[in-house]
């Protein structure tokens, strides 16, 4: 059996102690999982409209469990 899906929580897991994140690497990672048709996934209680900027570059290739399930 192959992983098809990693899902991350945003804050205090995916982000740093900065509250952001590398998007050269993300990128890099996007495509390695792309050509082995694998999917990630955004997990956040926060709203859509909070967390479509802070992935404005990668949104399209991005799945979204967000407004708290809603």
């Amino acid at each position: 059996m192959s992983i098809k899906v990693i899902a991350s929580d945003r804050g205090g897991t995916f982000l740093d102690d900065k509250g952001s994140y590398d998007k050269e690497r993300f990128h890099q990672i996007l495509d390695a999982m792309a050509a082995r048709d694998m999917h990630f996934v955004v997990a956040s209680s926060n709203s859509m409209s909070s967390l479509k900027p802070m992935f404005a570059e990668t949104f399209d290739r991005l799945h979204f469990v967000a407004e708290n399930g809603g």
